[in-house]
């Protein structure tokens, strides 16, 4: 048993055109996902190399501050400044 299949004529004239317009539109809403996903991959490596950063940041912060006993009195007065430096570029860190 065969089947007939009727196959409408394509369609033109007015319906085209919005046709036309819709996949113009749809192709560009794809392209901007994609951009987006570029954008958001970007955003999520650069969280990541900061988050590092930061950690590497408190642990060298812990270390100073571990050792900062074992210093000679002459040295103990730059030592402190070192760790508040050290700080401060913790919290602008943690802040980012």
């Amino acid at each position: 048993m065969t089947t007939k299949t009727d196959l409408s004529p394509l369609p033109s004239g007015n319906v085209a055109r919005l046709i036309t317009a819709q996949a113009a539109e749809i192709a560009a809403l794809r392209a901007e996902v994609e951009e987006w996903k570029r954008v958001a991959a970007a955003q999520a490596e650069l969280h990541g190399e900061a988050e590092a950063r930061a950690a590497r940041l408190a642990e060298a912060l812990r270390l100073a501050e571990e050792h900062i006993g074992a210093l000679t009195p002459e040295w103990y007065s730059a030592g402190r400044r070192v760790l508040a430096a050290i700080r401060a570029a913790l919290e602008q860190e943690e802040g980012k």
